[in-house]
């Protein structure tokens, strides 16, 4: 069994936040094209930028004058009046050591396997804190291994859900043993084993076509023995 743990590397403060939507701003001069969450981002996205052959330089967005950069060597201000605004999706705000999912969680079938060790959750990433492997189960009567403990945002958001682990499933255990359909639970020794039925019962058992009684599988019950009684003229003999 492996202790996991991955240390939290950022800190970001707020609830994560879903499908809300927020404006972002862009400076319709320079040619820029890019869009950012604020005035202050988006002045800054002059720098580097390159105008008539010239760099730009981004000093830094001023309340009063607006986005202050420097060009050919002369300083500007680009007032807000160039400012556009739209609305987006919100960048999802995610906090750093909130946990985002707890339990069990199935590894498959190889107890070597590590758990998912970085997921992204809700679009934040979550670091592993747990034990590996913590016990096993049959599934459908293949046995599975679990990993144990809870997924811990980093405080960094992510794009990408493809490595979710899902939510966990509680408890103190790992979930109960389960068989395929056809097959039925043992136990030897005290595990579990799923074995296959000889042949299920039908839904309805038929019925003989003379009306003689039938099993839960249709096939004829014996029937009891009889006895034939036969009467006829009494004879004497005559000698005595």
């Amino acid at each position: 069994m492996v202790r996991w743990l991955l240390a939290l590397v950022a800190v970001c403060a707020g609830p994560a936040l879903a499908q809300q939507m927020c404006t972002q701003y862009r400076y319709n001069y320079y040619s820029a094209t890019a869009w950012a969450d604020s005035r202050e981002e988006a002045c800054m996205l002059h720098d580097g930028m390159v105008f008539q052959g010239a760099p730009i330089t981004a000093i830094g967005y001023e309340v009063n004058n607006g986005c202050h950069v420097r060009h050919n060597g002369t300083d500007r201000w680009i007032s807000d009046g160039f400012v556009q605004q739209q609305q987006a999706p919100c960048a999802p705000t995610c906090t750093a050591g909130e946990v985002v999912a707890s339990g069990f969680f199935d590894i498959g079938t190889d107890a070597t396997k590590a758990p998912v060790l970085m997921a992204c959750k809700g679009e934040c990433e979550a670091v592993f804190d747990g034990v590996s492997p913590a016990g096993s189960t049959l599934v459908e009567g293949v046995k599975h291994f679990y990993a144990k403990g809870s997924y811990v945002n980093t405080g960094n958001s992510c794009s990408s859900s493809d490595n979710d682990p899902g939510d966990g499933i509680p408890g103190d255990n790992p979930p109960p043993d389960t068989c395929p359909a056809g097959y039925d639970m043992g136990t030897v020794n005290g595990k579990h084993y799923c074995a296959p039925r000889s042949r299920d019962p039908p839904a309805s058992a038929p019925t003989a076509p003379d009306g003689s009684p039938v099993d839960p599988y249709g096939t004829p019950l014996p029937q009891p023995e009889t006895t034939t009684t036969r009467t006829g003229p009494v004879v004497t003999n005559p000698d005595g």
